[in-house]
């Protein structure tokens, strides 16, 4: 890809998986912006907790929470990284490994996962290099899906928040799919001769659902729309479709974006999150922008309308490209990590009122590595950050600070449906809209932590536990505390499992070239002798 002038020297490198650890090389080199200040102090809002190293010395691309597990339970998050997806239980003063789970491709590298439902067991859906999307059953520990469609390595996946059969996935070959994973049919393909034209980074839908926005290396952030007739028929067409009975493929829609803009950002934009009808992004230029679409008059051909940032957050030492950032439930949160391994942490409501306030800044002297992705727990308690040297770091939210933190109703959180339908039983009402572009996000930001309070539901029962059952299949490894405040990082031994894969169809490798296989750990998974076979024959 060719610069058009305007990208900084660490990122105009073609996006393969080599260009990703070659920016590491850049760090002596990042930019200074301003003089260097621990922000606020390390006992304000959050709290260290714990932290721990994987076993494959590798980095760490994505974490996520379980968003559906009880509100009485341990939180869960998984990480990826390499070829293995790995599952977590944060007790009370540790961070316990429940279970990894290894792709028989030594040269598959994932980059993504994301949480969902399907027939009413929680699955994760993970994918990365190869560009294949595998959906694993957490509770019969299978992959129960494989969705083969993209060309290229797959950056980011994301379930819808109302709808969830439908799963996003933004890829390298410049397209955003939407598949159906009940029915395993590619729903909407978001791209074309209007889409992106570089490889896509980033993509999430908002609240509602019945948008998205994608951002990419082409410095441009595209929002789809899947509100109109012909997307809502498609969709139900989808529900319905059976591939096996069918002598004709699903016809698969495509979807010219309905908003355009390069005018935010000068540079690859690699995360974007939807703040209510406002937008977060970030991009390799040292700050995440929020800015307001204006959507009054959707235009599908000519370009959209100029637009501005509403306000510009700092964050330093941040040269590196696919670095993302986290906000919690109740948008009242947000983090992200810098070259240095340092996370700052906003207080979206104070900053509102005070642009100039500071952030807290998290750091240790251990950890120098370059911070990948800051996440939230389903209940804002918990953030994790994950890093390039292998290393997960944990930190709580302070106890004096809960009680304004927590939903309205004990015990809430969204419910998911037991039935077959994989939708949500009680859908999140639309966010309201009440700000104006010139006008402050605080009054909106208000709104929106307030309706999604009190839309939760006082009914549990069909939200995932993690008791006994899940504990003894995946056999919880007995580690104690890894924390790495007082010792050096340590190895977490975790039990591996095999990725059942039979009946997959041979994968062929994305259009980069991969880099030479890595000696794996010494623990070994059992190839499935179907799997085998078919690679063989």
């Amino acid at each position: 890809m060719k610069s058009d002038g305007s990208d900084s020297d660490v990122s105009i490198k073609v996006g393969n998986q080599k260009g990703r650890k070659k920016r590491m090389t850049k760090k002596k080199t990042a930019p200074k912006i301003g003089k260097t200040v621990k922000y606020g102090k390390s006992t304000d809002r959050f709290l260290y907790n714990s932290s721990l190293k994987e076993d494959h010395n590798d980095h760490i691309f994505s974490v996520t929470f379980d968003p559906f597990v009880h509100p009485n339970q341990n939180q869960i998050f998984a990480t990826v990284a390499k070829n293995g997806l790995r599952i977590y239980e944060c007790k009370k003063d540790r961070t316990t490994p429940i279970h990894v789970f290894e792709d028989p491709d030594k040269n598959e590298n994932f980059y993504t996962t994301a949480w969902g439902i399907l027939e009413g067991d929680p699955i994760l859906a993970f994918a990365g290099f190869h560009g294949c999307i595998r959906v694993l059953n957490i509770s019969k520990r299978i992959i129960c899906r494989h969705l083969i469609g993209h060309g290229a390595a797959i950056n980011e996946v994301q379930f819808h928040p109302v709808q969830r059969r439908l799963l996003a996935s933004a890829s390298k070959d410049l397209t955003i799919k939407i598949w159906n994973i009940y029915s395993e049919v590619q729903v909407f393909i978001c791209g074309g001769l209007h889409g992106h034209r570089d490889e896509v980074l980033s993509c999430e839908f908002n609240q509602s659902g019945n948008l998205m926005a994608s951002c990419g290396m082409d410095h441009m952030i595209m929002i789809w729309n899947f509100d109109s007739k012909v997307a809502k028929l498609a969709i139900k067409a989808a529900d319905v479709f059976q591939l096996q009975h069918s002598k004709t493929s699903f016809p698969t829609t495509t979807l010219p974006p309905i908003y355009v803009t390069r005018d935010i950002h000068s540079n690859y934009i690699d995360c974007v999150r939807w703040y209510g009808d406002f937008i977060f992004s970030k991009s390799c230029e040292h700050e995440i922008k929020c800015w307001e679409p204006d959507l009054s008059k959707p235009n599908e051909i000519n370009p959209s309308p100029p637009v501005t940032a509403l306000m510009s957050i700092s964050l330093p030492y941040s040269p590196n490209w696919y670095v993302r950032f986290g906000l919690d439930r109740y948008l009242q949160y947000m983090a992200a990590g810098n070259l240095n391994g340092d996370m700052y942490v906003w207080d979206l409501d104070v900053f509102a009122k005070n642009s100039k306030s500071k952030p807290l800044v998290l750091t240790h002297g251990k950890r120098t590595a370059q911070c990948r992705q800051c996440n939230f727990s389903s209940d804002g308690s918990i953030l994790v950050g994950v890093f390039d040297d292998s290393t997960v770091w944990r930190y709580d939210l302070n106890p004096r600070y809960k009680e304004n933190h927590e939903p309205a109703v004990n015990g809430t959180t969204n419910r998911h449906t037991n039935g077959q339908n994989g939708h949500h039983n009680s859908e999140i009402p639309p966010l309201k809209s009440g700000a104006s572009s010139n006008g402050p996000i605080k009054s909106l930001a208000k709104d929106q932590m307030q309706e999604l309070k009190t839309s939760y539901t006082q009914n549990g029962d069909s939200l995932h536990t993690y008791g006994k059952d899940m504990r003894s299949v995946s056999q919880v490894a007995n580690t104690g505390d890894s924390d790495l405040s007082n010792t050096e990082p340590k190895e977490e031994p975790m039990e591996t499992s095999t990725m059942d894969l039979s009946g997959m169809p041979q994968l062929e490798p994305a259009t980069v070239e991969a880099e030479p296989a890595v000696e794996q750990p010494a623990k070994k998974i059992k190839m499935d002798p179907d799997f085998e076979n078919d690679k063989n024959g």
